[in-house]
């Protein structure tokens, strides 16, 4: 019994990794909690087989006689609620979970107890739960809340300089769509000019898509048609042009122009700070306020850009530095652990290759159905013909060759 909770223990571990890492609806709460009931209960039986030989140890000084002591079922229970709660990395809502299950106030504090030396455990040796560890492993941009950090620089030693901006005014059409097929950023600044570089406002990359395709599908603004990002009357300079910008309203009406007002797609008002602002503020910013960006301004001039990216690999770095050593012995363990299971895939690949070896040697025997009897039927008589042809061309043939001797 003990042996077979053991192998389903197992087995049901490599099938929740593999089910969460194929990133398909499969659950975790069940299957976890399932993983701690077998656990628990071969636990359960296994103390429950120690108090049966050995009924007179001070282990089992509390146990009545002739009164059973040990009940596979609450170790089961209890399992279940450690594996939740260090998979997931939860406490409060576990004790709240098996307390729905059971509707009984007895089990309340043994599970406060084992969530509690769990969460110990975890803290100690893990970081975080399995939905943090996928975050982490799959490189998404996330900043964990309950992490604090103090690195004592400022926003411009991680802010990217290399901007791609585009111009208020004077860009056409295709210059844009050039812009964006080269690259693949989540959206652009709009500046005055070039040289001034004088931030007016943000438009992110599905704004200007949508745009785009919206221009295209009208087909009323040729490829070198202008785009202006800015209502005329907020630039600095007076428009050339006495006509007023083309917009989707207007476009049917007015096809001629060739002038494509954008400034409605536009944030005129995008989220800047200070080259100097420290970089753990930034973070606090990233954190609460969940922009896409943070446009670095100084005197009005753009000077760069910080996204959850850049934050993250300075962070990554410093902890780097700071713990070389626990860094490396992380990497070698992970580089061990995708050593074996690199092994026993190629293990399990090759025991499948004997036994479809083997199974394709012997035949495969299958049932046949009515369609298959009709099929085989006109298939026998085809054969037959066929065979019946060709034995006629090769006694045509064999006469032949025996005239030509």
């Amino acid at each position: 019994m003990m042996l077979s909770l053991a192998i389903a223990t197992i087995l049901r571990t490599l099938l929740v990794i593999i089910s969460f890492g194929c990133k398909v609806p499969a659950g975790i709460f069940v299957p976890s909690m399932a993983i701690g009931a077998s656990f628990g209960r071969m636990v359960g039986i296994f103390v429950q087989h120690l108090h049966e030989t050995f009924p007179d140890s001070a282990f089992f000084a509390a146990c009545e006689p002739d009164v059973p002591c040990i009940t596979p079922g609450t170790y089961a229970f209890l399992g279940a609620g450690a594996a939740l709660s260090g998979i997931m990395h939860i406490t409060v809502s576990v004790v709240v979970i098996m307390f729905e299950i059971t509707g009984a106030l007895t089990y309340i504090l043994p599970t406060m107890i084992v969530v509690g030396v769990t969460k110990a455990v975890s803290e100690r040796f893990g970081h975080g739960g399995i939905a943090d560890r996928m975050i982490y492993l799959n490189g998404y941009p996330f900043l964990d809340n309950k992490e604090e950090h103090t690195f004592g620089v400022s926003a411009s030693e991680v802010m990217a300089t290399q901007v791609v901006s585009l111009p208020a005014t004077g860009l056409e059409l295709r210059a844009v769509e050039r812009i964006m097929n080269e690259n693949q950023y989540q959206g652009y600044p709009i500046v005055e000019d070039a040289n001034s570089r004088t931030l007016v406002g943000y438009i992110g990359r599905t704004e200007l898509r949508y745009a785009i395709d919206r221009a295209k599908k009208d087909q009323v603004a040729p490829g070198h048609a202008k785009c202006s990002f800015v209502i005329p009357s907020n630039l600095t300079e007076p428009r050339t042009s006495s006509a007023p910008p083309v917009s989707f309203d207007t476009m049917s009406a007015t096809s001629a122009q060739l002038s494509v007002d954008l400034s409605k797609f536009i944030d005129p008002t995008p989220l800047t700070v200070h080259p100097r602002l420290p970089l753990e503020t930034v973070m606090e910013l990233f954190k609460k306020m969940g922009p896409r960006v943070i446009l670095i301004e100084y005197r009005g001039r753009l000077s760069g850009l910080v996204t959850v990216k850049d934050c993250l690999k300075y962070q990554f770095k410093v902890e780097a530095h700071e713990n070389p050593h626990n860094t490396r012995n992380l990497d070698e363990r992970e580089e061990k652990l995708w050593g074996v299971i690199r092994g026993a895939v190629g293990w399990v690949d090759g025991l499948l290759g004997k036994l479809r070896s083997r199974v394709l040697g012997r035949g495969s025997v299958r049932l046949a159905t009515p369609e298959d009897v009709d099929i085989g039927l006109g298939t026998r008589e085809e054969d037959r013909r066929r065979d019946s042809d060709h034995e006629a061309d090769v006694e045509l043939e064999d006469r032949g060759r025996s005239g030509v001797r």
